[in-house]
């Protein structure tokens, strides 16, 4: 029941912006919805969601996805564990809504003198009314991608319903129904079905062990009790001989009414062994379940259906075949968990060859600040270049209809010495983590590239196919960004944040070990620097402007009262200020109009929300055209910051701008760094430079 609005919403905030960082989307979505459960005495619930948007988003929407049936389907409500009918969706261009309807079959769990009904993330709702008979809760939320979530879900028990409460400790909803009339001279009529999946990812096998994973069911079991008397005692448990441990724990229901549906999901706990799978390999998936009849009698039965297990180099794409994809993000919607369970960074083979970059990079702590980390992404790039590793073409395979592809873990890359784009970007992206930066994997049309947040929180793109031509960092850098920034623009693009992935429980898998000199058995070396093309460090990473010191040359400033240092390109001129309380000063580059502006002052603020609104409210009203792109949480020397981009016409001209809000001790902080738009991917790598090397004591 409660699975069903949580994933909904999920799954259409990804629909708008698939960005995890809310400053590289068009706009911040806000999503206000309005739910209406009325739970059945069997336990069906019949709901409805009205989900509102801004006039824009909804419009985006309405575009994109014209079709309800197919809307239903990229909402994410089909395909999941639980059983549902009579979906429906519908737009409301009156209201900028969309409206979606169906019933759960079996959302509220019998579990004897209490009914259970799961809510995920239950730790984000609280109550604000009970009564007899309903209950009302009030979620807000807001996503990695920024989007604020918030509403009001009513949900209705029959008549004679008592003890209705919310239990975010244990999950969701309970309470104590009547039980349904039964004939207790009646029959009992058990339609029992099993489903299974066709394949299973051994890349993922960690992954299917997790029940928040709603859409990767292995198995699940339907009973539905056709009869006119209860049964009692069911019982159902699932296994994969020979991938399984064991047999499941049983998963009991006291009492089956008349009319009532039982949904069961198999998430199995696989064996380390089919990690050893090279090929796909057939199996079985096993059902034993067992009730009670009215009249006293145990029925004992069992069921199984085929399944293939993949080999764990071998990835399927999609969970729908060819034919039924409708978008680019259908074919493609499996590869977020399979990208970021590929990227192993705690290999032991990987945290060598990590080291080893780091020694290409001077031996830099990489996520102590931003200069450092794009030096040790440097030295994995030239690590890759001085060791001859090569770009290749994937092989492509279609296979039931599904885009299939062999994937390399970074050792299989270091081994092979070649790889596909993800391949080589796995790579990097796994070094760079086990260096202790934040990757992000880009996966865009018949493309994935690597990109690392850096500590300020930004963003730095790199082109990995480039090592295989000894194309220099900088220019790799210039490739990545210039993708980044299309692919954003073109709005068909995954962002797969390796960390916040493993937050919502992607593992990887666990590897068979090597010994230690297998990278040196391999061939795999700190090349001598004369071999590698020597390169500039990536501070601009960016095509030059008229202004900028093409050296590359920086000077640090502080604050008339030494309240902050922060390094600014050499040429610019340099203009301390000061007004009233506030200390600051101004970087200007009179070829380009570039700005970067930096201002301490007493704090007048009780947080840093409310700093933020303050001032997003007065450049609102000051500036021509104003408006916010999107914000995010960072780290600014140490300290918890907020990112904001914005644009805007000062002066009739499109301007881009980057601001960060800091709080410290009894002031309160603001740098600002804006340029023309049109010089805004030629600027980025000095925007990074400067936010980088801000210090706040």
């Amino acid at each position: 029941m409660y699975k069903f609005r949580v994933r909904l919403l999920a799954v259409l905030v990804g629909l708008i912006a698939v960005l995890p960082a809310p400053a590289q989307i068009a706009e911040t979505p806000k999503i206000r919805f309005k739910q209406v459960s009325r739970v059945q005495p069997t336990g069906d619930v019949h709901t409805s969601v009205d989900l509102i948007f801004s006039t824009k988003i909804y419009t985006q929407l309405r575009s994109e996805v014209s079709n309800t049936s197919l809307l239903l389907r990229e909402l994410g409500i089909t395909g999941q564990v639980a059983e549902m009918k009579d979906l429906k969706a519908e737009y409301d261009d009156a209201r900028h809504s969309i409206k979606v309807s169906g019933i759960i079959l079996g959302g509220m769990k019998n579990r004897g003198r209490e009914w259970f009904g799961e809510i995920m993330e239950a730790e984000k709702y609280e109550t604000v009314h009970v009564d007899a008979s309903s209950i009302i809760l009030m979620g807000l939320n807001q996503t990695d991608t920024g989007t604020i979530i918030v509403g009001t879900w009513r949900v209705e028990f029959p008549a004679g319903t008592r003890n209705i409460r919310f239990e975010p400790g244990r999950g969701g909803l309970l309470c104590e129904m009547p039980a349904p009339k039964v004939d207790k001279v009646g029959t009992a009529e058990v339609d029992m079905q099993i489903q299974v999946r066709k394949e299973l990812m051994s890349c993922l096998y960690k992954v299917y062990g997790n029940p928040k994973f709603t859409q990767l069911w292995v198995a699940k079991s339907i009973l539905k009790n056709n009869g006119t008397a209860a049964l009692t005692n069911l019982r159902v448990r699932f296994r994969i001989p020979d991938y399984s441990s064991s047999w499941s724990s049983w998963v009991r229901t006291p009492i089956v009414y008349p009319g009532q549906t039982v949904v069961d999901g198999y998430f199995p706990i696989l064996s380390h062994s089919i990690r050893e799978l090279k090929s796909d390999a057939p199996a079985t998936v096993e059902m034993e379940y067992s009730y009670t009849r009215p009249d006293g009698r145990t029925v004992e039965e069992n069921d199984a259906k085929p399944i293939q297990i993949l080999g764990l180099n071998e990835v399927m794409f999609s969970s729908l075949p060819a034919e039924e994809c409708t978008s680019w993000f259908e074919t493609f919607n499996y590869s977020p968990l399979i990208a970021a369970s590929f990227v192993v960074s705690t290999d032991p083979i990987i945290t060598q060859y990590a080291g080893m970059a780091a020694k290409m990079a001077g031996g830099v702590a990489a996520s102590t600040s931003d200069d450092n980390a794009l030096k040790f992404m440097k030295g994995v790039y030239d690590l890759m270049v001085g060791n001859q590793i090569k770009y290749q073409s994937p092989p492509g395979m279609m296979q039931k209809g599904v885009p299939r592809q062999h994937v390399k873990f970074g050792r299989d890359v270091l081994q092979n010495r070649a790889g596909t784009c993800i391949d080589l970007a796995i790579l990097y992206a796994s070094t760079c983590q086990a260096g202790g930066l934040d990757p992000v994997l880009v996966l865009i049309p018949g493309h994935c590239f690597p990109v690392v947040r850096l500590p300020s929180g930004r963003l730095f793109a790199v082109e990995a196919t480039a090592v295989s031509d000894g194309v220099p960092f900088d220019k790799a850098v210039q490739i990545g960004m210039k993708e980044l920034d299309e692919s954003v623009q073109k709005g068909l693009v995954y962002l797969v944040d390796i960390k916040k992935l493993r937050a919502l429980g992607v593992p990887t898998p666990e590897l068979p070990s090597l010994p230690p000199s297998t990278l040196n058995d391999w061939g795999i070396r700190v090349p001598d620097i004369q071999q590698v093309q020597q390169q500039p460090q990536p501070q601009p990473a960016l095509p030059q402007s008229p202004g900028v010191d093409a050296t590359g040359g920086m000077r640090q400033v502080a604050a008339p009262n030494g309240a902050f240092t922060i390094s600014v390109p050499a040429n610019w001129q340099i203009q301390p200020q000061s007004q009233g309380g506030a200390q600051g000063v101004m970087a200007t580059d009179p070829g380009t109009g570039a700005m970067v502006f930096c201002v301490v002052a007493p704090k007048q603020v009780q947080g840093l929300g409310q700093f933020v609104q303050v001032m997003l409210s007065q450049w609102q009203q000051q500036v021509p055209g104003w408006q916010t792109l999107g914000q995010q949480n960072v780290t600014i020397s140490g300290k918890p910051a907020i990112y904001v981009r914005a644009t805007g016409k000062p002066n009739n001209i499109p301007t881009v701008a980057d601001y960060f809000f800091v709080l410290s001790g009894n002031n309160q902080f603001l740098l600002t760094m804006q340029c023309p738009q049109q010089l805004q991917q030629q600027m980025q790598g000095i925007f990074t430079h400067v936010a980088g090397s801000w210090r706040i004591p």
